[in-house]
């Protein structure tokens, strides 16, 4: 996978993992601003971004040793700690490395979902469905009639409004497809960390203007009862809030990291 640094690699390391249908790039604000104290390493998840390459990519714990074996690697030190951020499939993976490797983890930021996932009511589970498999169809006749799983993908990505929307590609949504075979076969379902808690320090940030939320209740409960965990809602960002109140967001990331304790809305 592709990884871009920036900053003295004497610095904390701070990592970075993006989501559907984004790259490394989503990123600019935050390492445009945290580079200065942290040695910024951007992950780009294979088959997204710049990455044309076409496969079945890899299912979330192997993402999940793969970018620890490579990040380790760079550093040239595997029991220096990092501070992990990831949104959205970045932070489902982020919640994959924290309980594969928390050893590894100094803190933890994540962004718009949520460890725990339980719809609220019937239009919730419509549209968490409906989306979700819209992107596992336009994966697999993206293997066939690449164009059209590409023009359903970027369509799906501009109702979003999703940053780089015009980017997306079928080849981008097979994080789906393993979710969802997660989610249907008894035998994958460990991959989805159903009771997950936290052992790192955690910051869980979302935006507020959306329909529906990708977390739970139950999550920001058990997050507002572990010491070293909060949570922050973002009163003016929709899904991509670190794109959205990029100042915003850096100062809540900033200021947890000094004292681990901010909370509320904001």
């Amino acid at each position: 996978m592709n990884i871009q640094t920036t900053g003295s690699k004497s610095n904390p390391p701070m990592v970075f993992i993006h989501g559907w249908p984004d790259s490394a790039d989503l990123w600019f604000h935050q390492v445009s601003h945290f580079s200065q104290n942290y040695f910024c390493v951007c992950i780009t998840l294979p088959q997204y971004g710049d990455d044309k390459s076409s496969g079945w990519g890899l299912d979330f714990p192997e993402l999940a040793n793969t970018i620890v074996a490579e990040v380790k690697n760079l550093l040239g030190d595997p029991n220096r700690k990092v501070i992990l951020i990831g949104h959205d499939w970045g932070a489902f993976i982020a919640y994959r490395i924290e309980h594969d490797y928390p050893e590894w983890i100094d803190k933890f930021v994540t962004m718009d979902v949520g460890g725990h996932l339980k719809p609220t009511n019937l239009g919730h589970k419509l549209f968490l469905v409906s989306y979700q498999w819209y992107l596992v169809f336009a994966f697999l006749l993206g293997k066939l009639i690449p164009f059209i799983g590409n023009a359903l993908s970027q369509q799906l990505a501009c109702a979003a409004k999703a940053p780089e929307a015009n980017k997306a590609t079928s080849e981008m949504n097979y994080l789906y497809l393993y979710f969802w075979r997660a989610v249907l076969f008894r035998q994958y379902r460990n991959r989805l960390l159903t009771s997950y808690k936290p052992k790192r320090p955690l910051l869980y940030l979302y935006g507020v203007q959306k329909k529906y939320a990708f977390h739970s209740p139950k999550w920001e409960s058990l997050l507002e009862k572990l010491p070293k965990c909060s949570v922050v809602a973002m009163e003016k960002s929709d899904h991509w809030l670190m794109v959205r109140e990029p100042e915003q967001t850096n100062k809540v990331i900033e200021d947890w990291l000094a004292d681990g304790s901010y909370k509320g809305l904001v």
